[in-house]
């Protein structure tokens, strides 16, 4: 199962365009010999949840 939620903020001012995107998802893996690593990484225990927060910023600059 997997949940992905995506927000997107345009500001345009003359010829310059800024979009900023924050986007949340969670992904949880119960089968057989699946998960995620844990905090002990490579040699901890594996975990059925993880969630990932991304931010971006992306600046233009054109006519179109």
């Amino acid at each position: 199962m997997a949940v992905t939620a995506t927000v997107e903020y345009a500001l345009s001012e003359g010829p310059y365009k800024t979009q900023i995107r924050a986007e949340y998802r969670y992904d949880n893996s119960t089968g057989r010999q699946s998960g995620f690593y844990g905090g002990g990484g490579i040699d901890g225990p594996l975990v059925a949840g993880q969630a990932t927060l991304l931010l971006a910023v992306l600046i233009s600059y054109g006519d179109r």
